[in-house]
């Protein structure tokens, strides 16, 4: 009988403590929305607050979206600096550019069709040669 029981003796766990797991792991925070978890895909990068509240930069399209902001900054700058040099005195030659200043060549007077307006044809190309060069890679 002291057999037997010496032999269940070898079976048995030996007696630990309970083991711990370990905790599961918890996303990181945003430091711009304390309330929402920081992208993932985001962290590393400059200027990285976790602010991504509708899931727009997938890692996927992240360096599309950069890419872009510089483009159209860019083009914001141009438009600028052909905003105000027009204002300074820096016009095309002839007649009809002569007392054109920026706010004359955004206004459009009601009655007529856009391309018989003061600088019609003008503005048209502008907004083509500019929306080609921001679709051009």
């Amino acid at each position: 009988m002291l057999s037997l029981f010496s032999q269940s003796l070898g079976f048995a766990a030996p007696l630990t403590a309970p083991s711990r797991r370990a905790p599961a792991p918890m996303m990181k925070k945003s430091e711009a929305l304390p309330f929402m978890e920081e992208p993932a895909h985001l962290s590393g990068m400059i200027g990285n607050v976790g602010f991504d509240p509708m899931g727009l930069s997938t890692p996927q399209n992240i360096k599309w979206m950069r890419e872009a902001e510089l483009k159209h900054g860019r083009m914001a700058q141009l438009g600028w600096a052909g905003w105000v040099a027009v204002d300074l005195g820096i016009k095309f030659p002839g007649a009809r550019y002569a007392d054109l200043s920026s706010y004359k060549a955004a206004l459009i007077q009601p009655g007529k069709s856009l391309l018989d307006q003061s600088v019609g044809y003008e503005m048209l190309l502008l907004f083509l040669w500019v929306g080609a060069a921001a679709r051009s890679n």
